[in-house]
């Protein structure tokens, strides 16, 4: 299919997960390229800040078809962020409501409201924690058992099934990990473990070319007015680095823990396994995931060449600049 020019101008814009880091980026840049912002949440009394904005509040839940299809009413377009994440202590059918289920339903409300664009956020996880060096758009995305990944790739094949059959104009955003203040995941959770002596390296560690926060957003809003329906696209840093490189970053802030030891992997997904088997009784007790644990280790690197080529998406902010804003915001987190 040819490339679609959407526009956002005066364009009525439904995006879900907007009281989350990526997806409330994305609404804000939206409302200030001239949209009429519709944020989809759970508990409206989480979203003042977003109607302090100027950004329409719409109560609904990924679970619940017809406030889907409530909050889709009139829009244009679709940007779709809410999820079920891989730092959640969450058991796989809750993964696979929401993240499968819930976009094919969401997805579904969109179709039948003439909704003209449909964004999705996967992730580059979705190609498995068996993917290697060099990962591209090209390489097979294949299941791995992860519920998080797993629900990921379902969950985008949904979308494009969809754009192929040429029901809806539909893109696939693909993010590496996302850093910078007020990310939880890649920020906020390594710095508070490092405050508790609990960080470590799984085995020799993986690779990382983690994405600024703002140049997330600038890939979702390349995506979402220049992608090509049907396409997906790697959004990713342009440094590759280990997971001990990217954490010494954090050490050198001045954290208490001064090192980094390296457990093997195996132990740390015990661990991990246990939080989060405690988590689902105790709220927020796991503090990383078996998936944190897994993607920690993982080998592989990703290429955003597409990206760079079709979209004209140049990641901006470099890992030195990126860590300094961090360092900022961290300090006065009081997480330093």
């Amino acid at each position: 299919m040819d490339p679609v020019e959407f526009e956002p101008s005066g364009a009525r814009i439904l995006v879900t997960g907007a009281t989350g880091l990526i997806g409330g980026g994305l609404a804000r840049r939206l409302l200030n390229a001239g949209a009429e912002v519709r944020a989809l949440v759970r508990r409206p009394g989480s979203a003042s800040h977003l109607r302090a904005e100027g950004i329409d509040v719409a109560q609904g839940d990924m679970t619940d078809p017809s406030s889907l299809a409530k909050a889709v009413a009139g829009c244009d377009a679709v940007a779709h962020f809410a999820a079920v994440l891989g730092d959640e202590a969450a058991p796989r059918a809750r993964f696979m409501a929401v993240n499968v289920a819930g976009t094919r339903s969401l997805l579904d409300a969109a179709v039948a409201a003439g909704v003209r664009r449909f964004l999705y956020a996967s992730s580059v996880w979705a190609y498995g924690f068996h993917a290697g060096p060099g990962t591209d758009e090209t390489v097979p995305a294949l299941p791995c058992g992860d519920p998080y990944c797993d629900s990921k790739l379902l969950a985008q094949d949904v979308v494009l099934d969809a754009a192929r059959r040429g029901e809806i104009s539909a893109v696939v955003i693909q993010p590496a990990p996302v850093y910078g203040p007020d990310d939880d995941a890649w920020t906020a959770t390594p710095l508070r473990l490092l405050r508790r002596h609990m960080l470590a390296v799984p085995g020799s560690g993986g690779m990382i070319q983690p994405l600024y926060v703002t140049d997330a957003v600038a890939g979702a809003v390349a995506a979402l007015t220049r992608g090509e329906s049907g396409e997906t696209y790697i959004l990713c840093g342009a440094r590759e680095l280990t997971v001990r490189e990217f954490f010494d970053r954090y050490v050198a802030m001045g954290t208490r823990q001064q090192s980094l030891p390296s457990v093997p992997r195996g132990a740390l997904l015990a661990i991990a396994g246990a939080a989060q088997a405690l988590g689902r009784i105790v709220p927020k007790a796991a503090v990383f995931t078996k998936t944190g644990v897994a993607g920690s280790s993982l080998p592989a690197t990703y290429r955003g060449d597409k990206a760079r080529r079709r979209l004209g998406f140049e990641p901006r902010v470099g890992l030195d600049d990126g860590m300094a804003a961090v360092r900022a915001w961290a300090v006065g987190e009081g997480l330093l």
